[in-house]
């Protein structure tokens, strides 16, 4: 994944993963892409952020961005894999929040365990806690797999 990769430690005194702020930044993003169809170049400039990202979250955000733009299609196949929902039936943030977990777990580079949290907080806060199982229901399976596709028989 393009992008700095920081500390998978939590950063001292805010409860949050180092790279929670990219991820909201980029889910945000990736919401405009879906919702208003604005282009990428559009979203990267990041114009519609009240306050600049330091260099690190807008590199690591960027990464997400342009991953998840890249591969869209590819996401939103294994949603529909491992969901019992049509994907038309998924709220768009709860799609947005996938996708952007997804790829990044398909990365493998960071602490699944931190990835997951995230979304799930991200879930929490744009959608409510009736989502959270539905989207740990998604992420989970999926990262189980992966995993035991990465393992040497």
């Amino acid at each position: 994944m393009a992008g700095k990769l920081m500390s998978a430690q939590t950063t001292r005194g805010s409860g949050k993963h180092p790279n929670s702020h990219a991820r909201e930044v980029a889910l945000q993003a990736i919401y405009q892409q879906e919702i208003a169809n604005t282009p990428v170049h559009e979203v990267l400039e990041f114009r519609w952020l009240n306050e600049p990202l330091t260099p690190p979250v807008r590199e690591y955000c960027i990464g997400l961005i342009t991953g998840v733009t890249d591969h869209w299609e590819a996401l939103d196949d294994v949603i529909k894999a491992f969901s019992h929902k049509h994907i038309t039936q998924i709220s768009v943030i709860n799609r947005c929040i996938l996708r952007t977990a997804i790829y990044e777990l398909m990365q493998a580079q960071l602490d699944p365990a931190i990835i997951m949290d995230d979304a799930l907080n991200l879930t929490r806060k744009y959608d409510g806690e009736d989502s959270v199982a539905f989207v740990n229901g998604i992420l989970d399976p999926f990262e189980k797999e992966r995993r035991n596709a990465d393992r040497p028989e």
